[in-house]
Order: structure tokens, then sequence, then C-alpha cells
């Protein structure tokens, strides 16, 4: 199950007992968060059901630039946003020519990617992350 974790790339963008990157939902206690059924429609068409904190955001500024993620934090003035690259950048609304939020998840589906044996596996694995004993 591990295989297909780490083949699938999991990691790239998620978070697991101290690996991976932190641009995605951290799977160290999916098990609790999620039920199987959850985990494999998550898997097969993960934009579903996503949180908006999850959207990818793209922006480019008055100077050219164009910065992809997701928004940590918005307000009246500015966006902190989580980068592509996993840096956190603040950024001022009045420097922005333009700006989108697409309304979908970031996560590539599994659907075609996985045999049905390994998807089956993965969310089986996936259900046993409950986190450490406290």
């Amino acid at each position: 199950f591990r295989r297909v974790l780490f083949r699938s790339k999991c990691l790239n963008c998620h978070w697991l007992n101290g690996a991976g990157a932190s641009r995605g939902l951290d799977l160290s206690r999916i098990g609790n968060r999620l039920t199987p059924g959850e985990l494999s429609v998550a898997l097969t068409d993960p934009s579903a059901e996503v949180a908006p904190e999850y959207w990818p955001w793209q922006g480019t500024t008055k100077s050219g630039e164009t910065i992809r993620g997701h928004r940590f934090n918005e307000d009246t003035f500015s966006l902190q946003i989580l980068d592509n690259t996993g840096r956190l950048r603040s950024v001022d609304k009045s420097t922005l020519r333009q700006q989108t939020l697409e309304q979908r998840s970031p996560m590539p589906t599994f659907k075609d990617k996985l045999s049905a044996q390994q998807l089956n596996d993965l969310v089986a694995y996936l259900s046993t992350l409950q986190g450490a004993a406290r």
C-alpha cells in the first residue's frame, strides 16, 4: 500500500508523519477524518468535495509576474498565498492586474491511473492512518 502511495507521488503535495509537502491535506490522521467511501471518492473524483482553502489561485502582477498557489488568508487589501513552491507570500491586491480562483481540487484523479486492487489497497492503507497515540 505504501508503495502505491509513494509511486503515485502523493507526498509531492501531502504531508505524512513528518515527510512530504504541506500544500495539500495532512494524511497523518486521514483515517480519522474520512471514511473509506469518502477516501475512494477523494481519489477518483477529487473535485467532488474540496474545501475552498485548497482551490487553485493564480494572479498576475502589474509588472507581469505570475504567482500560482492557493489562498492561505485574505483581507480587504492583501492575500497570503502558499505558492506552488511551498513559500508563503503576501500579495498586495493593488499590485495585481488580474487574479483567478478555480473552484476545483488541484489533486489529479487516480480513477484511470490505479487498478481497482491498487485503489482498494490505497484506501485501506489511508484508513489505517489514525495519527500518533497520545
